[in-house]
């Protein structure tokens, strides 16, 4: 029977696999990218130079998040580890369990990513925005469709196009408690904060 050391020492050298680690840090760098470009388009200038310490920031955020989801699914073995050894169970019921976690970390972790990239990309344009020599508005636009969340039905209705607000503003849905500068509003959020000039139009 394996020893409570036994399990912790199987436990510190599991880690969610490289490839998708290096993917979410390379998709959140690019949708950064990406929305910083959506800006140089409103305002027909190039923004040269982003911040140093918000490089520094997205780094530091994606180790965080890595290092959240490798805590989590530690946890999680440990614990049917720990409670299949309790009932006695055979290796193969064990390997079942285990599994079932690997596929509900995959799962939780490709929902995070969509998240966290469309959170850099919403990131990446406040910032853009910020950096712009041109007076900016901005307002929520969430995709209308049957799978559209309540607080984002409320939130592109209430900042519309004609109800944009300043950059330095915050979204505010009452309802839920939410407020933020920019999207997401919840996991799995697909809105996002379109930049204007204060003529309500693109330039």
């Amino acid at each position: 029977m394996a020893s409570p050391e036994d399990i912790e020492r199987f436990i510190k050298n599991i880690s969610l696999p490289t490839a998708l680690t290096e993917s979410l840090s390379r998709d959140i760098r690019l949708s950064f990218d990406f929305g910083v470009q959506a800006v140089e388009k409103v305002i027909n200038q190039n923004i040269l130079e982003i911040n140093p310490e918000v490089i520094q920031f997205l780094e530091n955020y994606n180790f965080d998040l890595v290092k959240g989801l490798n805590e989590t699914l530690a946890n999680q073995l440990r614990d049917t580890l720990k409670r299949g050894i309790i009932n006695g169970d055979n290796s193969r019921v064990i390997a079942k369990d285990i599994k079932k976690i690997f596929e509900t970390t995959k799962h939780r972790a490709e929902m995070i990513a969509r998240t966290e990239t469309a959170r850099a990309y919403n990131f990446g344009a406040l910032k853009a925005a910020e950096s712009a020599n041109v007076e900016l508005l901005k307002y929520y636009s969430a995709v209308l469709d049957d799978r559209t969340s309540a607080i984002c039905r409320r939130l592109s209705k209430k900042y519309s196009k004609d109800n944009a607000i300043p950059i330095d503003k915050e979204f505010i849905d009452k309802e839920s408690g939410w407020r933020g500068l920019y999207p997401p509003a919840h996991v799995g959020c697909r809105s996002e904060a379109i930049y204007i000039t204060k003529k309500h139009y693109p330039l």
